[in-house]
């Protein structure tokens, strides 16, 4: 056996006799991205607020940034300047049921809508809450079950967009689904769930400025684009996301020209494709450095063209600018 280590993850490679044909002699799959690789900086890092593995992140209309805290299992607050304005939120009680309001384990998912109210994806109690601006609690919905067992249930959400029209939008992550609230947990409708739009690992989900509703479809390495009503609009390849791990769960944004950002988690990058899936970007990298990405997951646009990225694993946020 032969260990080699590439970007900080150890590769085990068994020298195994396959005819004439040795496995360490099998070449590597292209990267069909390599091309488009940019070498980027981001403009702004924000490391000092305590976050402990977040996951998702949205933009308020004050370019303040709400940032799902998993690990700490709390919703934090950032002005742009990278202060902390509130924070709320504490692990629900090992086997505490019903889970009490305000209380999380691991929320994943985090949205605004036009009038301040934030929505979180508390994934491991499977539910919604709402709160204000400053974390006091207005309502929830959702508990543990399938699809097939009520309206009100949800498996394991990852996350959450809130469209123009005040609706709600989960990825109902192990129920291989999206699905639509009002904005106070009125079931509307669900969608993914055809024979030509079968979602598989639903992840990301994001809004663009078309009123389109982009899904990062994990399982199935591709973007999957809905109408707003759920009605398949198109689908393409990403190549990548293809480790079926924990960490492997990528995130979607798309900015003011609808071109769509998705993180590719365990390949440390993001990729930028236009509206349509044409591949126009990458950027990013294993490491430690300004550069460099310890896990992407979360992202986010502002109407100014930046864009937001939670690095799990580096536990900051980073802002870049790439069309700059």
């Amino acid at each position: 056996m032969r260990v080699y280590v590439e970007k900080g993850i150890a590769l085990e490679m068994l020298s195994l006799d396959l005819g004439s044909t040795m496995l360490e002699d099998i070449p590597a799959p292209i990267d069909v991205y390599a091309a488009l690789q940019r070498d980027m900086l981001p403009e702004q890092t924000i490391t000092d607020v305590g976050l402990n593995s977040p996951r998702g992140l949205a933009i308020a209309s004050d370019r303040s940034i709400y940032v799902a805290d998993t690990g700490n299992s709390r919703i934090v607050h950032v002005s742009v300047d990278g202060n902390i304005l509130a924070s709320w939120g504490s692990r629900t009680p090992d086997g505490e049921l019903p889970p009490a309001a305000g209380t999380f384990i691991e929320p994943w998912g985090v949205a605004v809508d036009p009038q301040g109210n934030v929505y979180v994806a508390d994934t491991w109690n499977h539910r919604i809450q709402k709160f204000d601006a400053i974390g006091n609690f207005k309502t929830e919905w959702g508990s543990l079950g399938q699809s097939t067992e009520g309206t009100n249930s949800l498996w394991g959400p990852r996350a959450i967009a809130v469209g123009p029209d005040g609706r709600v939008y989960v990825t109902d992550t192990g129920n291989k689904r999206v699905v639509v609230f009002d904005s106070n947990g009125k079931f509307l409708q669900e969608f993914g769930i055809g024979v030509d739009d079968q979602l598989d690992e639903p992840v990301g989900i994001a809004i663009g400025s078309n009123g389109l509703v982009y899904v990062a479809d994990t399982w199935n390495a591709q973007v999957v684009v809905f109408s707003a009503d759920g009605n398949l609009i198109t689908k393409w390849q990403v190549h990548g996301w293809a480790g079926d791990s924990l960490d492997n769960k990528p995130y979607i944004t798309v900015d003011s020209h609808n071109r769509v950002y998705i993180t590719d988690p365990e390949r440390y990058r993001v990729i930028v494709f236009s509206s349509s899936g044409t591949p126009l970007a990458a950027f990013g990298q294993y490491g430690p450095e300004e550069d460099a990405f310890g896990l992407p997951v979360g992202i986010a646009s502002t109407p100014d063209g930046t864009i937001w990225i939670v690095d799990t694993g580096n536990n900051r946020l980073a802002k870049f600018n790439p069309w700059k």
